[in-house]
């Protein structure tokens, strides 16, 4: 009779064998240059879809085509930056995106109309260095899982910029899919104008430790920070989130905690899901639809006040929308005249 375990045992054997347990890396040698061209990088090799990518001796690597590795890093030990053109498409297809790794590495990455996937998430400062992200002229980050902007304690700058109509950042997470300024004595600011769009599927935070500043500005019609689920503005630190000129913050729900604040300018939307149930006060919006010991503020035309000073249809408005089957009360600071 067959020993029909053999076949398995053997097929078992092979698989094993054939692992590759280290994932090699290749390093960027060029100046300023295309990714896809051999000479820019160590041994004459492009990164290949199963390698990591590293950007890390002050240059520049410029994607104009489709590029796939497994993570890619600008900024490692030291300083790098990334271009993603507006034909290009950067896709990590296994890991992350890490710019300013370890502590004083610096890394950019700059989307330019073109398209950035992630099979996790994109980190700055992961170790303690520092990294600016600017998507601009239509370009998109998409991340599977987070997006965490100055990770750990670091002295060095961290910002996102996203800047005009159908730029946009995505982070899918259901948990805590953003973070702007996680930890430690890291500072981070995040800049939303002219149309462009940051949106957190899950959770959002802002200074989320005690040492933490954190400055988010949400600018210009059409511009957009999409909640799903939980905003912090200030979850222990200090920070502002101003929205001003027809941008929109909405969410399920918004903590603002000591000292923090939400600075309204002329065309400031903050919307609140309300259960079906709309806000028709601005006490009952304080009360029902926010929590947390920080405040309201809006700009009356010579300094900023609390909401509750503010008069309904003159300084500000209570409307209702509603958005993927949830019910939101919108609070509108009008312009002044």
């Amino acid at each position: 009779m067959k020993n029909s375990k053999l076949p398995a045992a053997i097929l078992t054997f092979f698989v094993l064998i054939s692992v590759n347990f280290a994932l090699a890396a290749v390093w960027w040698s060029g100046a300023e240059g295309d990714w896809s061209a051999k000479t820019n990088w160590d041994g004459g090799k492009v990164p290949p879809k199963e390698e990591r990518a590293y950007i890390d001796n002050g240059g520049t690597a410029t994607v104009s085509d489709s590029q796939f590795v497994t993570t890619a890093n600008a900024g490692w030990n030291a300083s790098g930056a990334i271009i993603v053109a507006k034909t290009g498409v950067l896709n990590s297809t296994g890991g992350s995106i890490n710019l300013g790794r370890k502590a004083k590495a610096i890394g950019t990455l700059t989307v330019d109309g073109g398209t950035v996937i992630s099979g996790v998430g994109l980190y700055t400062g992961y170790e303690g260095g520092g990294g600016t992200i600017n998507v601009l002229n239509g370009g998109t980050i998409t991340l599977t899982s987070v997006l965490h902007l100055g990770y750990s304690n670091s002295a060095a700058p961290h910002k996102l910029t996203i800047d005009g109509k159908g730029s946009k950042v995505v982070a899918k997470s259901d948990g805590n899919s953003t973070v702007i300024a996680r930890a430690g004595s890291t500072s981070a600011m995040v800049e939303i104008t002219n149309g462009g769009r940051l949106i957190s599927a899950g959770d959002a935070y802002t200074a989320n430790t005690a040492k933490n500043t954190a400055t988010v500005l949400i600018d210009g019609t059409g511009s957009e920070w999409k909640i799903g689920k939980k905003l912090y503005i200030v979850n222990r630190g200090t920070g502002t989130l101003t929205i001003q000129n027809g941008g929109l913050v909405s969410a399920k729900e918004i903590f603002i905690g000591e000292p923090g604040s939400v600075r309204m300018g002329g065309g400031g939307m903050l919307a609140v899901a309300d259960g079906g149930k709309p806000a028709k006060t601005m006490e009952d919006f304080l009360q029902r639809l926010v929590t947390g010991s920080g405040n309201i503020q809006y700009w009356n035309g010579s300094e900023w006040v609390h909401i509750s000073k503010a008069v309904i249809n003159t300084d500000y408005t209570l409307d209702t929308f509603r958005e993927d089957s949830t019910s939101y009360s919108r609070l509108t600071v009008t312009l002044k005249r």
